[in-house]
Parts: structure tokens; sequence; C-alpha cells
């Protein structure tokens, strides 16, 4: 993906609050769209163009295991943070285990949300660099 084109990211909560904040501190680095509800989410996780997804711990009807369940489902999955004022040890690592991205604690943290932007954007960037440029297999000798 060029260097100069936007990438999006997609907040699921149904506070309407997060998608101000993180569009306030992601706003200057990446294109933000939302969603109350992961139903209507889900044409937005089908966009090539969307490398992450924040979603709220628990946005009933839906949890965000469901969530990461179907982003695991599409042919380019983007990236999932679960976002909670709940965030502790044993979410992340419930997270990490089953495949999320990372975490974030609520109130969102500025310097927190930017870190963690930046550094999905850095994998999803070298992943697409490493699908578009297979290695040669040589014969050592």
């Amino acid at each position: 993906m060029p260097e100069d084109e936007c990438l999006t990211i997609l907040s699921i909560s149904p506070f309407e609050e997060d998608h101000a904040c993180l569009e306030a501190i992601i706003g200057s680095v990446s294109r933000l769209v939302t969603a109350q509800s992961f139903s209507t989410a889900k044409r937005f996780m089908e966009s090539p163009s969307v490398f992450l997804v924040i979603c709220e711990r628990d946005s009933p009807p839906t949890t965000w295991i469901e969530c990461l369940n179907y982003i695991q489902s599409l042919p380019t999955p983007p990236f999932l943070i679960v976002s909670s004022r709940l965030a502790d040890e044993s979410l992340w690592a419930e997270v990490l285990n089953l495949g999320g991205w990372d975490v974030l604690a609520k109130p969102f943290d500025d310097r927190e949300v930017l870190r963690t932007v930046r550094s999905t954007m850095e994998r999803y960037r070298y992943s697409g660099e490493v699908m578009a440029k297979p290695r040669r297999l040589t014969a050592a000798g």
C-alpha cells in the first residue's frame, strides 16, 4: 500500500464520546470511521483500507470475541484492539492469546493511543511489504 494512501481505522462503540475522543487523538495520522454496533460495522470491516478495528469490550449484543471471530474470517483481516474501562492484565492476556493485537484502557490516553496506532500501522505496512515481495529460496552452497 503506498505511503500516501490513507489507512482507515474503524471504531465500534455504542459510546459517542469514544468516537469523538479517538477522532481528536488520531485524526491527524489516520482516517476514522465509526459504528455504533457490530452489525453496522461489518460492511466497513470488509474494506481493504481498514487496517485496524478498535472495538469496545462489551458492545451488546455482540462481544469483542465475536468481532474477532468475524475479522479472522475475512480474506485480509484487520488488526483488532479492544477498548475497556476494565482493562487489566487478564483482558490483555485473553486478547493476545485469541489473536487480537492490543488493549486500550479508557479513558483514552493520547500518547498510548498514538503509540498503539502507530505500531499497528508499522506492522500492517511491514506485513504488506513482506507479502508483496516474497523472498526466493536458494540452496546453500
